[in-house]
C-alpha cells in the first residue's frame, strides 16, 4: 500500500468578472434550500487516462482544464439584495487526490466521491466548485474522477470536462470552449432571452392545468424507517430490448422507459395522466452544445396514459417530452409562484442518464446474466414520492441500472422492488410485438410475476436478485425482503 500525499495545482483563466447568475443557477439553488430536497449539490465524473501518460502531464491538464472552463473557478454568494451572483476568479489553486488503486474497493473505484470530508461540506461562496483525483497502480496514472458542484456543472457538463481531459491529454483538444455562464446570463437578461423565459413560464401554466392534483390520492400506509427508499436494479437485458422496442416506435429509448413507468404508476394508482417532472438540456443552440454550466432545468409535463395500446402511450411520451426541451427555460421565482397557486403535487421526477453516454458498440454477444436487486439509499426527507433515474453501469458497460427512490408511506419496499422489476418485465414482453394497455395488470394483481425469481445477486447488499434473462416472464413467488 502507498500513501500519496494530495497535490495543489495552480490554474489561470482569461479573466476576473462578477455578474449575476444564470436562471439554470438560481433555479439550483432554490432547489438545494428547499426541506426535504433530495442532495443534488454535487455530481461526479471520470474515466480512464491514456496510457504512458505521467502523473506531472495529467496534473497540468486538469489546471487547464479549470483555466479553460470559468464555471470551474466561479464562486456563488447571494448579494445584499437576495440575488445570487457568480464570482469568476482568474487565477487560483485547486486541491487533487492521489490513490492506490489496490487499497480501494469496487465500490469505492466507481461510486460517488466527494474531496470534502465528512461534516465539512462545500462553501460555494470560498472553494471553487472542482475537485480530482488520480488512481495509480504501481506509481502509474491509470483513471480519474472529477467531482464538480452542481452549481457549476450539469451531468452532460460533467460528460463533456471528462472527454476534454483525455483528448487534452491525447493533444487531440482543438475545438473552443462553449459559452460560459456569465454569457448565459447576460444572453437571458437579453430581449431573446426574456422571451424564451415567457415561453418556458406560459409551458408551465397549461401542465399545471392540464395535471391531475396528485397521483397518490389513497390513504398512506404505515412508512418504513426511514421512510424514503431508493432501490436498484442491474439488467444486461434491458439494453437490447431498449433498442429493439424504440426502433419500432421510431423513439428514443428515454421515451419506451418513461411510458413504461409511466402506464404502470397509472394503472398502480388509477389514474389516465401523469405529471412527471424531466429534465431539459438546454443545449439547442451551436454556443451551448459544448458549454459546461448548469444549463438544465427541471420542467413539468402530463403525459397522456389514454389509447389502445402500449405504443399509444409512448407517442404521447414523446410528445409531452418534446414539450419541455421546447420550454425548458424559466425563471424559477415566477414558476414557483403559478405552482403554488395550483395546488399540484409535483412529487414524480424521472431523469435519463444513461441514453445520452451509452456505448452501443459494447452490447454483449452472450446471453444476459440475471437481473439483481439491491437497495440503494434509505433517508429520512425527500420531497418526492416517485423519483425514476436511469444510469450506466459503470462495473458493467453491458447494463444498466435503474434506480427509483419512493416515499414508502404510498410505496411500501416490496412495491417499490415490483416497480422496477415491472419496468423491465414489461419492456421485455414489448419485444414480441406492441402490446394493448388492457393487457398491462396492476403489479399487486400478480404478485407472483411482478418480481423475477430469487438468486443471489453479486455485490448485492440485500443478497437478493431476480432473473429477468429473456423476455420470457418467470412464474416464481418474489423473493422475500432483507
Amino acid at each position: 500500500m502507498t500513501e500519496y500525499p494530495p497535490r495543489r495545482i495552480p490554474f489561470t483563466g482569461d479573466r476576473a468578472v462578477t455578474r449575476p447568475c444564470t436562471v439554470g443557477q438560481w433555479d439550483f439553488w432554490l432547489r438545494t434550500h428547499r426541506p426535504g430536497e433530495p442532495s443534488f449539490t454535487d455530481m461526479t465524473s471520470g474515466g480512464i487516462l491514456p496510457a504512458g501518460v505521467t502523473v506531472a502531464e495529467v496534473l497540468d491538464g486538469l489546471g487547464a482544464l479549470v483555466g479553460r472552463h470559468e464555471s470551474l473557478r466561479t464562486l456563488f454568494r447571494l448579494a445584499d439584495d437576495g440575488t445570487l451572483v457568480q464570482e469568476v476568479l482568474a487565477e487560483g489553486e485547486v486541491e487533487v487526490e492521489l490513490v492506490d488503486l489496490s487499497t480501494l474497493t469496487p465500490e469505492d473505484a466507481v461510486g460517488d466521491w466527494s474531496p470534502f470530508p465528512e461534516g465539512l461540506p462545500h462553501d460555494p461562496a470560498t472553494m471553487v466548485p472542482f475537485g480530482a483525483r488520480i488512481g495509480l497502480l504501481d506509481g502509474r496514472p491509470t483513471v480519474f474522477q472529477l467531482w464538480m458542484s452542481h452549481l457549476a456543472a450539469d451531468f452532460i457538463s460533467g460528460r463533456i470536462v471528462a472527454d476534454e481531459l483525455v483528448k487534452l491529454l491525447e493533444g487531440r483538444l482543438a475545438r473552443p470552449p462553449g459559452a460560459a455562464p456569465v454569457d448565459v446570463a447576460e444572453e437571458e437578461r437579453s430581449p431573446r432571452g426574456r422571451r424564451a423565459l415567457a415561453k418556458g413560464l406560459e409551458h408551465w401554466r397549461r401542465e399545471l392545468a392540464a395535471a391531475p392534483p396528485t397521483m397518490f390520492t389513497a390513504p398512506p400506509n404505515e412508512s418504513g424507517t426511514p421512510r424514503y427508499w431508493r432501490g436498484g436494479i442491474r439488467s444486461q437485458a434491458l439494453p437490447t430490448a431498449l433498442d429493439v422496442v424504440a426502433k419500432r416506435y421510431r423513439v428514443g429509448p428515454t421515451h419506451v422507459l418513461l411510458a413504461a413507468a409511466a402506464v404502470l404508476l397509472g394503472r398502480h394508482t388509477d389514474h389516465d395522466r401523469c405529471p412527471v417532472r424531466l429534465m431539459a438540456g438546454n443545449r439547442i443552440s451551436t454556443m451551448l452544445r459544448h458549454a459546461v454550466g448548469n444549463l438544465a432545468q427541471e420542467v413539468l409535463t402530463v403525459i397522456d396514459l389514454n389509447g389502445e395500446t402500449f405504443g399509444d402511450v409512448v407517442r404521447n411520451t414523446w410528445a409531452a417530452s418534446m414539450r419541455v426541451q421546447r420550454n425548458g427555460r424559466f425563471d424559477a421565482n415566477e414558476v414557483a409562484a403559478l405552482v403554488a397557486a395550483s395546488k399540484v403535487d409535483l412529487s414524480i421526477a424521472f431523469n435519463d442518464l444513461w441514453t445520452p453516454v451509452r456505448d452501443l458498440a459494447v452490447l454483449p454477444a452472450v446471453p444476459p446474466a440475471p437481473s439483481t436487486f439491491h437497495w440503494e439509499r434509505k433517508r429520512d426527507r425527500a420531497s418526492v414520492t416517485f423519483f425514476l433515474e436511469v444510469h450506466e453501469d459503470l462495473t458493467d458497460t453491458s447494463a444498466i441500472r435503474l434506480s427509483l427512490l419512493a416515499d414508502t408511506a404510498h410505496l411500501p419496499p416490496p412495491t417499490i422492488r415490483a416497480f422496477l422489476f415491472g419496468i423491465e418485465r414489461l419492456v421485455l414482453s414489448l419485444v414480441d410485438g406492441d402490446l394493448r394497455l388492457a393487457e398491462i395488470e396492476p403489479l399487486e394483481q400478480h404478485p407472483a410475476t411482478a418480481l423475477a425469481a430469487p438468486a443471489t445477486g453479486a455485490g448485492s447488499p440485500s443478497g437478493h436478485a431476480g432473473s429477468t434473462a429473456g423476455p420470457r416472464l418467470p412464474a416464481t413467488p418474489p423473493p422475500p425482503l432483507p
